[in-house]
């Protein structure tokens, strides 16, 4: 990960993504470029968009992919999730940016893991409508699924069976296996 302390106003790093070849978080002042995905990282996450867009088919669901920013809210803080699922209605108006998740995948590698198990998963907390968090290992059958209950606290369940399912009441009850992910 590259990293790099500019003073960019919000609007200046919304446009200078638009017109950019490579993505950048932006965490306050400091931007981040995003490096290339491995064939691995890039399966694992595609079989999750998939398996989401098939279960939350003809529903107020959307399913956002890599390309769309997040927004923590009241911060100056942008973020890519490799997945996350919203009922916010995109406009592409906006710059890409949306503000409402409420189920974040994100993909582990080598040089983000520690990023994305505490400190995004920090930021990611902060964002109202979040339900669930899930880390995927690419080289290894191993989700952690991090779950918001009633009360506001998080709870941790891990997966590493390919029959083990995974399920998510909280958004159109969805389930899936641990296959659906790691099986090509």
């Amino acid at each position: 990960m590259t990293t790099s302390t500019i003073i960019l106003s919000e609007e200046d790093y919304i446009q200078l993504e638009l017109g950019a070849d490579i993505r950048h978080e932006l965490i306050n002042e400091t931007l981040i470029d995003m490096p290339g995905d491995s064939p691995i990282h890039n399966f694992i996450t595609g079989s999750f968009y998939i398996i989401f867009r098939q279960l939350l088919k003809s529903t107020d669901y959307s399913v956002f992919m890599e390309d769309v920013k997040l927004k923590i809210p009241d911060e100056k803080k942008y973020f890519y999730p490799d997945i996350f699922i919203t009922k916010e209605k995109f406009n592409s108006s906006t710059g890409y940016i949306l503000h409402n998740a409420e189920l974040i995948v994100e993909v582990l590698s080598p040089g983000t893991r520690l990023f994305d198990t505490v400190d995004r998963f920090i930021e990611y907390k902060k964002i109202p409508s979040l339900k669930y968090y899930l880390l995927a290992e690419p080289e290894k059958q191993y989700i952690n699924c991090f779950s918001k209950n009633k009360d506001g606290v998080w709870n941790s369940l891990i997966y590493t069976e390919l029959t083990e399912k995974i399920e998510l009441p909280a958004i159109k009850n969805i389930s899936f296996c641990l296959k659906e992910i790691y099986q090509p």
